[in-house]
């Protein structure tokens, strides 16, 4: 029995059932958002799912960028909201219906990809009573033509899952002009200040394209356990079958084009649902080694934060609670270490250093725990009293990705993380000061830092790990 067309489930519920009052409503989203210059070409793009009163408006920035653009083939890939399905589920449909008529399903791609070896199925099941999908199609139909589409739902939970599906789908979509559209929303339930502080951090990881970052700040964000949240993102697995499949088919940087939550339609600031559009895109640039940019204002920030933490330590024994804080990108996860120096005559002075080389903490909650740390844990050195810490200096490191690289591309200005079956042990750029020859940086890290000979580097097979890292410096 060949496949039918999906019915407009949920026409008159999320949006109009009229086609005139739909296309006029989706006109008047269009007409009134701001897109930025894009600075590449468009591969994949993200947009919100809910009802239109309330996602519409952001919505329409995905898709005002993507206006006029040509494309073969709409890869949409919703989130599961009935049940938590895993890998990418098809629905296997002749043709899309909604008021505005019919876009036909890519059969072919469709079919090439249910033939996937990766974790790739047909599931009505998934797809009853899942608007994810259907409430992109209007859109859809106002800004683009001559178009087909490929419905599916994700159920990816890591990195690995998602990664493996999104390539099974760039192999479905070999030889047409295709866009990736994640369907999903952000964070569900929290209150409107405390969704922005979140949600735009969830935007400036989505940004990095990678999934990996992507489910590593879900989880920190979920782990600060905020009020009423009930999660950080809803469509995490959709976004990064997206980000994935972006990155192999040449997308090397996101833009986010815009933000709002429920409650700035509701009025409603006590519990609320946040939403985001934004484009990944292929520029043809190095993709970005840093996270993120830190202005000089981060900076204060995260120096006058380590600072209090200690302080209000030693004073009172207190350790910092985890806390979501008011700006966005102390949100993000990142590998960090806190420095403490004792101002003398001759300069700065070594006190205690300790950090975490891996984005597991957000970046304000690691430098308040990791202030403490330096300051008492360091075995190099005693603890810090209270009377010592007006003549301290503090430096705050937050550090890039760890990249796989080796001994001869070691140079100056760069941090290096040596391994050794379990043992590990780093230098920050900022060594190369006190140890400005590479023999004698590299022959110190193995000692002071691993435990092995000084010439351990030289004849020891070694990993080799470089990062860069944004310093910010007490004066």
């Amino acid at each position: 029995m060949p496949p039918s067309p999906r019915t407009a489930e949920f026409a008159g519920r999320f949006y109009p059932e009229s086609p005139e009052e739909l296309s006029r409503e989706i006109d008047s989203y269009l007409d009134k958002a701001k897109v930025p210059r894009i600075e590449g070409d468009i591969v994949a793009a993200l947009a919100p799912h809910a009802g239109y009163s309330y996602s519409g408006p952001v919505a329409a920035h995905t898709y005002k960028a993507l206006q006029g653009k040509k494309f073969d083939v709409v890869a949409i890939i919703g989130s599961p909201h009935r049940a938590p399905y895993p890998g990418l589920l098809l629905d296997e449909r002749s043709a899309y219906r909604t008021p505005l008529g019919e876009v036909p399903v890519d059969l072919d791609a469709l079919d090439k990809l249910r033939r996937s070896p990766a974790r790739v199925r047909v599931s009505p099941e998934a797809h009853a009573g899942e608007h994810s999908v259907e409430v992109q199609v209007p859109f859809l139909q106002k800004t683009l033509e001559g178009f087909s589409i490929l419905p599916m739902v994700a159920g990816a939970h890591s990195a690995e899952e998602a990664k493996p599906l999104g390539e099974a789908l760039v192999k479905a979509l070999e030889g047409k002009r295709a866009l990736i559209l994640a369907s999903a929303d952000l964070s569900h339930f929290p209150s409107q200040e405390d969704a922005r502080r979140a949600d735009l951090a969830c935007l400036q990881a989505a940004a990095v394209m990678d999934p990996e970052y992507l489910f590593t700040t879900e989880a920190a964000l979920m782990d600060l356990r905020i009020k009423r949240m009930d999660c950080a993102c809803c469509g995490t697995g959709a976004l990064a079958v997206a980000q994935a499949a972006a990155a192999r088919l040449g997308a090397d940087r996101g833009q986010v084009l815009r933000y709002a939550n429920s409650g700035d339609v509701s009025g409603d600031p006590d519990r609320v649902v946040g939403y985001g559009s934004a484009l990944f895109l292929k520029t043809g640039k190095p993709r970005e080694e840093r996270l993120f940019e830190l202005s000089e204002s981060d900076k204060k920030e995260l120096l006058a934060l380590a600072r209090k933490s200690l302080d209000e330590h030693l004073r009172k024994g207190t350790e910092p609670k985890p806390v979501l804080s008011e700006n966005p990108r102390l949100n993000l996860p990142s590998g960090v270490f806190v420095t403490w120096w004792r101002r003398g005559a001759s300069g700065l002075d070594l006190r205690g250093c300790i950090g975490d080389p891996y984005a597991e903490k957000t970046l304000g909650n690691a430098v308040g725990y990791y202030a403490i740390q330096s300051a008492t844990s360091d075995p190099r050195f005693p603890r810090i009293r209270g009377p010592e810490l007006p003549l301290l200096a503090c430096e705050v490191s937050v550090l890039s990705p760890m990249m796989p690289s080796s001994l001869d591309r070691v140079r100056p200005g760069i941090g290096v993380m040596l391994a050794s079956g379990d043992r590990r042990g780093l230098f920050l750029p900022e060594v190369w000061e006190k140890l400005p020859g590479k023999d004698e940086f590299l022959g110190e890290l193995c000692r002071q830092k691993l435990g092995l000979s000084y010439d351990a580097w030289r004849t020891s097979s070694l990993e080799v790990f470089t990062f860069s890292s944004q310093v910010a410096l007490e004066e």
